[in-house]
């Protein structure tokens, strides 16, 4: 595999500073062979895959606007 183009995306939490306020964030980063094994992190096969999840992961955040991290 040519890790120079694959990249790794992982959804975390934005902490909003108050109850309630926290929202999911997605996070995107180049390849790195420790960390695209943790269970959470999906892989993406370059610039078209990594623009595909996000505007469905964008589309998904407008459905659901009230949408807090998950616990």
């Amino acid at each position: 595999m040519e890790t120079d183009l694959w990249w790794m995306a992982w959804v975390d939490c934005f902490n909003g500073g108050n109850p309630g306020e926290d929202q999911p964030l997605l996070k995107l980063t180049r390849w790195h062979r420790a960390q695209a094994h943790e269970d959470e992190v999906k892989h993406l096969c370059g610039a078209r895959c990594s623009e595909t999840y996000m505007e469905r992961w964008i589309t998904s955040q407008r459905e659901h606007p009230e949408a807090h991290c998950e616990t």
